[in-house]
């Protein structure tokens, strides 16, 4: 994958940005009510494995009956796809992680930019900044 936000203003260090999907106010909470469903399911069931298929239909049967008749079903698909990216992939860093250029992504902590290893421009500064400490351990977890 070949991100094209690539930019050197004559800045010694090239900026990278990351493409990303920004979920509403509303958005998140729905993400945090399914993120607690997800885990009360895996626990339930005792899964050690999952079906992405499947659970991409769960959360959008999910997404209808909270979200009802607001939006259509294009925008619920989408939603879901995100959100299950999210839930179940590497948040944030995903895009980091699908782009084949990058050889190293670099999270310093909290309130400060993720950096990567660029093949081709070398070391580079994000615009993704962890302002939540669980952000990281979600997704350190998750790896």
């Amino acid at each position: 994958m070949e991100n094209d936000s690539i930019h050197n203003e004559n800045n010694l260090i090239p900026r990278y940005n990351v493409l990303k999907f920004n979920f509403s106010d509303d958005e998140k909470l729905i993400l945090e009510e399914l993120r607690e469903n997800l885990i009360d399911l895996a626990i339930s069931e005792k899964m050690s494995s999952f079906n992405e298929e499947l659970i991409l239909k769960d959360i959008i049967r999910f997404l209808e009956n909270r979200l009802q008749n607001r939006f259509d079903y294009d925008y619920k698909e989408n939603l879901a796809r995100n959100m299950l990216k999210e839930l179940i992939g590497y948040g944030e860093i995903s895009s980091l992680i699908e782009d084949d250029n990058l050889e190293e992504i670099m999270v310093i902590g909290i309130n400060k930019p993720v950096f990567v290893y660029h093949r081709k421009y070398g070391m580079m500064e994000t615009d993704l900044v962890f302002e939540d400490e669980e952000k990281i351990t979600n997704i350190i977890d998750s790896i």
